[in-house]
């Protein structure tokens, strides 16, 4: 081969070496970030997802969703912290992902979400300026469809307590699109609310104060858009349309740890609140005053998910987007429309992912260095011919060294680490798999146990029922009563068993026998005694539509005037009758006995309001105007039914509240508003709800009772229930047996002077049905609700006021009705001499008694019915 050849073919090497260098610094700097952000679409919205409350702007086909990147943390660095060369790579790394995902996916809008820069907070005015041109050079953007919006960090302006007016100043003059406080801004009639997370630190400084003024009037603003309700201030928004907000903020909303995020970099160590998270209070506040479906949060450089129930917001938190505070960064794409929203997660390339394509790139180079040089090795100049024999061997050779590098090359691929996470998942799901046993196992066992207990505790009962009655059968000296009161006893027991999923069954002899059945339990108890049968027949027949109507025929059996009281407050449990009179509270039993009384400080706690027995605390609940007391009845002392020594125990009233050891206990959570707006009325479940109505449905408050202190799950405002402000919210009673889990509100209607009885769904507060009456215009106040054990059908009772004289309606809800409207289904024919007065409250008491509070005159009247 000449020499000219040599330099020739050598050129032509060398030209073809940085041709592949040039690729590979062309893919790992460029075309990657194409190929990688390539995987992300746009998500698309479900209609199962919809929210069918809430009308579409436009029909579906006509209307395209608002498209929308959220980037996080993008930490541009200063001159105190980092290199040159990590702040030329990270900078360009963000630069690329940003302008790759600008030109593949088109978004309307682009929300920054706080911490841009990483020594903001530090930096002069003159280096600030600088760090803003970098960072508008760095996401700029070329197409007027997309508009940016920027949120304020604890990096770009400090946390609260190092916060100046210069800081804000500055940054609300670099960025004027985004005020650094709180700011609603509106595309497509969709609204987004940018909030300054060190501006809810609550002390009342001046800029926490401006940011509480701001929030107040983009709720006022908010309520306008949504009642068209609006003074001459908002007549500007009159064609703009309310939907539910979405709540932009850096610093995430409340919550105690990290838990149940899946980011893999997450920890469990409690949060701080300011600091690594807004204060309970300040997310509290803002979701009661916006009520956004969605909230996009940032500050920990993680992704994490959680629901806040209170107010049904999905809340998001966005992962960082720099290599530098994580190895793979990401953004979230959002596709949201007026009622429906679908969101993603899109991951950038991971700065490992860049080293291992260098590192290939780099061995493919120097393979083909390896076979394009080689020729070149053992060229000689002496003649031709010799050279040609030389160089086929070479050939030969290169062609044995080129299989050798390719097996070289496979085996260095081989061995390259890659980091494959599903043992470490499959463990952990392994481990929950674990714990959720072991959780079922222990709830079957305390059940067990519990159902073991209530077994002894019936039998020992009915053990001395029995004996009770075969001692006075012998004795000849069986008083009627007493026989009744140990029946009460056993009905009460067998009612307690059937809740625990206990059934009483009768075998050939009519003997009962007790059997508890669950799929992998059945465990049966024999009786006792054998040779004694308590018949059917011998206990009294439990209260029914008819016969209740029946002895609302007859005079009361007993009756009782209330002489200090304003309104009829009274409720029962399985042994007491307890009732409101001004200034006592006065305690009855099953046989229509005052048994006890303690005294009411009316002056102190307010005038009663309601009364309601609590099954799940097994205390009654006071409701007064002011708060909500319990009284609790220690059940230790025995109750005889000697009436002499009912009655000397009663001569001193000092002593009253002795007589059962009767304790009143104040509950400090529940409070009215304000001294105009007073506490109404409440109803409660036999689980741990209980609901609270201010001041005619001003608020409805839903609290758990199961812990203490009481913890409130959420709160309504009247306009969550009724479109007209006006109309008054009187009356609540839960329904036990409806599945959704449902309650009956008395509603006055302002306009037509009347009142009319809804039946909403709790969880979201939805009418779901309303009573009617297609035959009359009547005005319906319910007294109460009945539960018959012959069926699972739940009954209200009500009263037509408003037609003289007054009638009475029953009214049956099933599980299974669907109806928008109730007919009323039976009339109760009174006798009106027998029923002089309005009835106000009616209870059934130890299933075979009715237990009535009416107004008689002005006077509060006590009527006891037994079957």
């Amino acid at each position: 081969m000449l020499y000219s050849d040599v330099i020739s073919s050598m050129s032509w090497f060398f030209l073809k070496l940085f041709a592949y260098i040039f690729l590979i610094f062309l893919y790992c700097e460029y075309l990657i970030y194409y190929f990688v952000l390539l995987r992300c679409s746009w998500p698309q919205l479900s209609k199962l997802e919809q929210d069918f409350t809430i009308p579409p702007l436009l029909p579906h086909a006509q209307h395209k969703p608002l498209r929308i990147l959220l980037i996080a943390d993008t930490h541009l660095l200063g001159n105190r912290e980092g290199h040159w060369f990590d702040k030329l790579r990270r900078e360009w790394q963000m630069y690329r992902s940003y302008q790759s995902s600008l030109f593949i996916f088109e978004p309307n809008l682009v929300f920054f979400l706080g911490d841009l820069t990483d020594e903001g907070k530090w930096c002069t005015d003159q280096e600030w300026d600088i760090y803003v041109q970098r960072f508008k050079t760095l996401f700029s953007t070329s197409s007027d469809a997309t508009k940016i919006h920027v949120l304020a960090g604890n990096h770009d302006i400090g946390f609260h307590y190092s916060v100046t007016d210069n800081k804000l100043h500055r940054f609300e003059k670099s960025f004027p699109e985004s005020q650094p406080y709180v700011t609603m801004v509106t595309y497509d009639h969709l609204h987004f609310i940018l909030v300054n997370s060190m501006a809810f630190e609550g002390d009342q400084c001046r800029m926490c104060a401006r940011a509480e003024k701001e929030l107040e009037e983009i709720e006022k603003v908010l309520d306008c858009l949504k009642y068209k309700q609006c003074s001459e201030q908002y007549k500007h928004l009159d064609d703009i349309r309310y939907t539910k907000p979405v709540l932009l903020s850096h610093f995430p909303l409340y919550r105690l740890t990290n838990e149940n995020c899946t980011d893999l970099l997450t920890d469990n160590q409690k949060l701080k609140s300011n600091y690594d998270v807004l204060s309970q209070d300040a997310t509290e506040r803002l979701l009661s005053k916006l009520k956004p479906r969605l909230a996009f949060t940032a500050h920990t450089h993680f992704y994490c998910y959680q629901e806040h129930i209170q107010t049904q917001t999905k809340e998001f938190t966005v992962p960082s987007y720099s290599w530098r505070n994580r190895n793979d960064p990401s953004f979230m794409m959002l596709s949201i429309t007026a009622n429906n929203y679908a969101i993603q997660q899109c991951f950038l390339p991971t700065e490992m992912t860049v080293f291992y394509s260098y590192g290939i790139g780099i061995l493919f180079s120097s393979f083909m260095s390896s076979i394009l040089i080689s020729p070149f090795e053992n060229v000689s100049h002496t003649n031709t011919s010799s050279s040609c024999y030389e160089e086929e061997n070479v050939e030969d050779l290169s062609s044995s060294d080129l299989l050798s590098k390719i097996h070289q090359a496979c085996i260095t691929l081989q061995t390259l680490p890659i980091k494959d996470n599903r043992i470490q998942l499959r463990q952990k799901l392994v481990e929950w798999n674990r714990k959720q046993i072991e959780w079922a196992n222990k709830i079957v066992e305390e059940k067990t146990k519990e159902c073991d207990k209530l077994f002894k505790e019936f039998d020992l009962k009915r053990q001395q029922c029995l004996n009770l009655v075969l001692v006075k059968l012998k004795d000849e000296d069986l008083q009627f009563y007493e026989l009744e009161a140990c029946l009460i006893k056993l009905n009460d027991t067998l009612e307690e068993l059937k809740t625990s999923k206990l059934e009483l069954e009768l075998n050939e002899n009519n003997s009962p026998q007790f059997v508890f059945q669950r799929e992998d339990v059945n465990i049966s108890r024999p009786p006792t005694i054998s040779s004694s049968v308590i018949k059917r027949s011998d206990v009294k027949t439990c209260l029914n539509i008819n016969n209740i109507e029946s002895m609302l025929n007859v005079f009361a059996s007993s009756r009782f005037e209330m002489f200090n009281a304003s309104c009829c407050a009274l409720d029962v449990s399985s042994e007491y009758i307890l009732v409101g009179d001004g200034h006592l509270l006065k305690l009855f039993n099953v046989y229509h006995q005052q048994i006890a009384q303690c005294e009411w400080a009316k002056e102190e706690y307010g005038q009663i309001q309601d009364i309601a027995y609590s099954k799940y605390l097994n205390e009654f609940l006071i409701l007064s105007r002011r708060a909500i007391f319990k009284l609790k009845i220690n059940n230790n002392s025995k109750i005889t039914n000697e009436t002499s020594d009912y009655n000397s125990s009663l001569s001193s009233s000092t002593k009253s509240c002795s007589f059962l050891q009767l304790s009143l206990t104040r509950l400090s959570e529940v409070k009215r508003l304000d001294s105009k707006h007073r506490l109404l009325c409440m109803a409660i479940s036999s689980s741990d709800s209980l609901f609270i109505n201010y001041e005619y449905g001003l608020y409805i408050d839903h609290w758990s009772i199961k812990s203490s202190p009481l913890k409130l799950l959420k709160r309504w405002k009247k306009f969550d229930l009724t479109t007209d402000l006006n109309n008054q919210i009187h009356h609540l009673h839960l329904f036990e047996k409806q599945n959704p889990q449902r309650m009956a509100i008395n509603l006055h209607l302002h306009n037509d002077d009347k009142y009319i009885i809804d039946i909403i769904n709790i969880q979201t507060m939805r009418r779901l049905q309303r009573i009617v009456d297609s035959q009359s215009d009547i005005s319906l106040f319910f007294v109460g609700c009945f539960h018959f054990s012959h069926d699972d059908s739940e009954n209200l009772l009500a009263i037509d006021y408003r037609n003289k004289p007054s009638s009475m309606y029953f009214v049956t809800f099933h599980d299974t009705s669907d109806s928008n409207e109730i007919e009323l289904i039976q009339k109760v024919n009174v006798e009106q001499s027998l029923n002089v007065g309005e009835i106000r409250v009616m209870r059934i008491f130890n299933k075979n008694s009715l237990v009535i509070g009416k107004n008689v005159n002005g006077s509060i009247l006590l009527d006891l019915y037994k079957n």
